[in-house]
């Protein structure tokens, strides 16, 4: 398993730089943070691309689902003027052009496979094709997707994937062993100090998103929680620089 930091940065700096664009990236980079998360999706000509929702509106001056634009379409948006005028002619980064950057950066990225309406097993392939082209650089795979999950523990064992949940199932753990997941990412409101120690003591890495506030932050580091995802890594890692030891159990 990966050694994965204890804050990474929400589709790159997102309070700062308009979400999961190179921008994004670098400033997440001159906060000091090892990581960015990131949401990789397929274009209509089956190209990886980066942008968290199904749809083109909210980040973009486009219209319409992502899956039916090809990557030169993508590639003439806007996806930066939406945020700051700063950014404005900010483009959508292909998961090529963002592995190269974290690699001169020396940074890792949590990569979040999103079907967003393509097929996922499809997906998971053009992903793993990517990885295996790109220079080596820390990478943890995760999904809502349990088929995602699934694709990606058959065809790249070696890469290791997290299962994301916004709940915790009751049997969260013979889900988990028969996905083959490598780590639990989930929303820091479904946990309880009980069910994360839970998750804790059983060995598996335990990372949650979105925290933006410190207190929260350590207060889930107090419960053994391996990792927080923010929007603010330059806040969170100015209070909180090394991941504090959990708190005695």
């Amino acid at each position: 398993m990966l050694k994965i930091p204890h804050i990474i940065a929400h589709r790159g700096a997102s309070i700062e730089a308009p979400e999961n664009t190179i921008a994004a990236f670098r400033v997440a980079g001159a906060r000091n943070a090892k990581w960015i998360e990131c949401d990789v999706t397929l274009s209509a000509d089956d190209k990886c691309v980066l942008i968290h929702d199904d749809t083109l509106e909210r980040t973009t001056n486009g219209t319409g689902p992502i899956h039916k634009s090809d990557l030169v379409t993508l590639r003439g948006l806007d996806a930066g003027a939406w945020f700051s005028d700063i950014y404005k002619g900010e483009r959508i980064p292909t998961l090529t052009d963002t592995l190269e950057t974290l690699y001169f950066m020396e940074m890792g990225a949590n990569l979040e496979i999103k079907p967003s309406g393509c097929d996922p097993v499809r997906l998971c392939h053009e992903v793993i094709a990517e990885l295996n082209r790109a220079k080596d650089l820390p990478i943890l795979i995760s999904s809502f997707d349990d088929i995602a999950v699934a694709e990606m523990r058959k065809h790249a064992p070696e890469i290791p994937c997290g299962w994301l949940l916004e709940t915790l199932p009751k049997d969260w753990k013979a889900e988990y062993d028969r996905l083959g997941a490598s780590a639990i990412h989930i929303d820091h409101a479904a946990l309880t100090p009980v069910s994360a120690s839970e998750i804790v003591n059983a060995g598996v890495p335990l990372v949650c998103y979105t925290i933006n506030d410190v207190a929260c932050a350590k207060e889930l580091f107090a419960w053994g929680v391996t990792s927080v995802i923010t929007d603010d890594p330059a806040q969170l890692l100015a209070a909180i620089p090394h991941r504090p030891l959990p708190a005695p159990r």
